[in-house]
């Protein structure tokens, strides 16, 4: 098989161009996605029971919708029931973000579950220690726990899209 290289160098200029929107779309997804996600998580944990059943309907909704189907209809179905147009920019990245919090809520949320209690009392029984300590190192604990199941879940999205 013979590939033709000079249709890559042709078009370098609209392959930078792309290369640079997916990079700005990659950054301002994860700005959006990253709080949200530690906020619904919080609202999974600790809010009153009707707000948490709300945020496990979003995650529950948004992980098992195919991305492509949210993109879809925030680009045409979206305009024709609201009357409200957004920028093809701005409708990737609502799309990208909304899909993103989802996974990032539920990562958060488990990697929050995964602190043993035992952690925390150690770090209540130090007399020196204050709960802003003990705060800090739950935190950093279920930060570093959240961390390695959010990067295992990008690997597990992306080898179901190849199969």
């Amino acid at each position: 098989m013979n590939f033709d290289w000079s249709v890559v160098g042709a078009h370098r200029d609209a392959l930078a161009a792309a290369t640079g929107m997916t990079v700005l779309l990659t950054v301002a997804t994860m700005a959006i996605a990253v709080p949200s996600g530690i906020v619904v998580a919080a609202l999974r944990l600790y809010a009153w029971t009707p707000v948490r059943a709300v945020a496990t309907a979003y995650v529950e909704l948004f992980r098992n919708l195919p991305l492509i189907l949210v993109v879809y209809w925030a680009f045409y179905v979206l305009p024709i029931a609201t009357g409200l147009g957004l920028s093809p920019f701005a409708t990737g990245l609502a799309a990208l973000a909304l899909n993103v919090t989802a996974y990032n809520a539920e990562t958060f949320r488990a990697g929050i579950g995964s602190i043993r209690l035992g952690q925390l009392d150690v770090a209540l029984a130090d007399p020196a220690a204050h709960r802003a300590t003990a705060g800090a190192r739950a935190h950093a604990a279920s930060v570093r726990l959240a961390a390695v199941d959010h990067d295992q879940g990008h690997r597990d999205r992306l080898s179901d899209r190849r199969t």
